[in-house]
């Protein structure tokens, strides 16, 4: 009946007004007090360099977490065919589950989200909390000189979100160093663990590990010279004699990229046709 209509209806709005009301809490006047009360309380005996605690279903391991990752690429820096280099601006994206930072939001005025100070896994003096150890392989430089630090963001159920903006300086062979200036460029960037297999730190993929945005005005995928084509990105675990029974897994991202036709065409190959 109608009545019946309007009285669900109107229960409908009773609650999105009680859930508006339950998020803007956290941003009451209040929320400095208890947001420094929570991060107290979370950081009460933790230690940064063990890692976390949460619900694994890997058959080699119940301990450590599992580690998501994505990369977000920015922009094209610079390519060096000759030097076999590629510099990419990218935001390299991970999230994992650490229970040991998870909390009731209705204990902390219903906070349900916080911050901690993190630079990277093996500096322990300016990380607060446990963050993975996964290294790009064949970098010209650590992660920890071309990644900034950024701060994880920590909900209330543990997970855990990590996004660093910064510079990928890759080592590359390329292939496709053909029909110059049609030719394509392909370069693959290795990820892994450093010192943590994945029996402390399995690593996985969030979506298909990448994606391309838009969203500012310096952003894009290309500058006047190349531009990436597309991106392919595939695991593989390997195992080491040293230890046997844990797996090791290895994401590849293999980066196509081709030459700007109409940057060559405008300044190099109509000039030349001209001079000819």
């Amino acid at each position: 009946s109608n009545r019946h209509k309007k009285m669900a209806l109107q229960s409908i709005r009773l609650l999105i007004w009680l859930l508006s009301l339950w998020r803007n809490a956290a941003l009451e006047q209040s929320y400095s007090e208890y947001a420094t009360l929570l991060r107290a309380h979370l950081m009460n005996g933790l230690d940064p360099a063990v890692p976390p605690k949460s619900v694994r279903t890997a058959d080699y391991s119940k301990a450590g977490t599992e580690v998501r990752m994505s990369i977000r690429f920015f922009k094209v820096q610079g390519v060096s065919a000759s030097e076999g280099q590629m510099r990419l601006k990218v935001w390299v994206r991970m999230q994992w589950s650490d229970l040991r930072l998870a909390w009731d939001p209705a204990a902390f005025g219903n906070v349900s989200e916080t911050t901690f100070r993190a630079v990277g896994h093996a500096d322990l003096e300016g990380t607060e909390i446990w963050v993975p150890d996964i290294q790009l392989y064949n970098s010209n430089e650590g992660n920890h000189a071309t990644l900034d630090g950024a701060n994880p963001i920590v909900y209330s159920d543990g997970t855990v979100f990590w996004s660093r903006p910064g510079i990928l300086d890759t080592m590359c062979r390329f292939t496709g160093l053909v029909a110059f200036p049609f030719d394509r460029l392909k370069c693959a960037m290795e990820w892994g663990g450093w010192s943590l297999s994945d029996g402390l730190q399995g690593i996985n993929l969030t979506d298909v590990g990448y994606v391309f945005l838009t969203n500012e005005d310096t952003s894009g995928a290309s500058y006047q010279e190349y531009a990436i084509r597309s991106v392919d990105v595939s695991l593989k675990q390997s195992f080491y004699d040293a230890i046997p029974n844990q797996p090791w897994t290895i994401v590849k991202y293999t980066v196509e990229l081709e030459r700007a036709t109409f940057y060559y065409g405008t300044l190099i190959l109509f000039p030349t046709i001209l001079i000819t």
